[in-house]
């Protein structure tokens, strides 16, 4: 069925999707897998959405690395990614969450979504999030 609804999009979804499958690649881990999943259920059950905030102006690029963000940081800010207190778990993905999501940041910095405090401020804001959790 996933399949057959990928398919099926609208182009503007298959664009969002191909980012999507361009990300899996460049991170390549496998906390990453639960990541996408998660993105490409909400793209393909929120198509209409997707399609609108496309012909409004916004990138694909945009809108995948702006939900990896908002994923990624709030994985790792649950405390369910930590070895103790403060301390992100390299044995669960903890630590390559937060790579990713540096990575996610650096990416929207390099298209022009974010300017260079914004970036600065969410890598400095999250990394004080995880101080506080776990």
């Amino acid at each position: 069925m996933k399949t057959l609804t990928r398919m099926f999009a609208s182009k503007e979804v298959k664009a969002v999707l191909g980012v999507l499958d361009e990300a899996d690649q460049r991170f390549n881990c496998p906390i990453f897998e639960r990541v996408k999943k998660q993105i490409e259920q909400e793209v393909l059950a929120h198509a209409d959405d997707v399609t609108n905030l496309i012909v409004k102006g916004n990138s694909a690029r945009e809108i995948v690395f702006t939900t990896i963000t908002d994923i990624t940081g709030d994985l790792v800010e649950s405390g369910q990614f930590h070895i103790y207190r403060g301390v992100l778990n390299p044995m669960n993905g903890g630590e390559d969450l937060l790579r990713i999501y540096d990575a996610a940041v650096d990416e929207l910095l390099q298209i022009g979504a974010v300017t260079k405090d914004h970036a600065a401020n969410c890598k400095e804001s999250l990394r004080r999030n995880i101080k506080n959790a776990g």
